[in-house]
């Protein structure tokens, strides 16, 4: 697989991000899009296709900022680091070489969330569908880990506003985000965890 520099990937979503957002104002209403700043910790799992890496629990930090229009379709843009726990299974230091690796993820992603209140409210439930571009590397002490490379991602997820007050909202979310190909596997991570935003 060609490895794609992640300066060129990151520079594609912010280029895409800017074309949403300067979007013609017949669809965005003549009014101005409001922003906001998302911070997301959460937990999660990994799973994986293939022999050279193995799912373990996971965590992520995300920091991200937002854009709404007049319309239910929100945009949002966020800086993803996901990090594995532990250190391979049991009996890795006797035979290092016969391990898999945990996956360490950090990139961009860019999303559309459905918002279907889209007039000065905020629906409970919303969607989101988006894509990304991750470096994929493993922090694996053995003599022979997946070389790191850069994939693109897609994800999908569901969060609920569980309490909103003023300009600041907290909301459970849940993603399902799929590396089709890093190094020739498949990767499936699955982050869970409370987030916030300020508007």
């Amino acid at each position: 697989m060609t490895d794609i520099p992640l300066r060129d990937s990151l520079h594609s979503l912010l280029a895409l991000a800017l074309a949403l957002a300067s979007a013609p104002s017949e669809l965005c209403g003549q009014h101005q899009p409001s922003t906001w700043l998302v911070v997301a910790p959460g937990l999660g799992g990994s799973a994986a296709q293939g022999p050279r890496y193995e799912g373990s629990a996971i965590w992520e930090a995300r920091v991200g900022v937002g854009l709404r229009f007049r319309t239910p379709v929100e945009l949002e843009a966020a800086i993803d680091v996901i990090h594995s726990w532990g250190h391979g299974p049991f009996g890795c230091e006797l035979n290092p070489t016969q391990c898999p690796a945990h996956s360490n993820l950090a990139g961009a992603s860019l999303e559309l969330l459905l918002n279907p209140r889209s007039v000065g409210k905020l629906a409970p439930f919303r969607a989101s569908v988006g894509v990304g571009a991750y470096r994929v590397g493993n922090d694996m002490p053995y003599p022979d880990p997946p070389p790191k490379v850069t994939a693109l991602g897609l994800q999908i997820g569901l969060e609920y506003t569980m309490w909103r007050w003023s300009h600041v909202a907290l909301y459970l979310g849940a993603r399902a985000l799929l590396i089709p190909r890093a190094n020739g596997e498949s990767l499936w991570l699955f982050p869970v965890g409370l987030g916030g935003r300020v508007y």
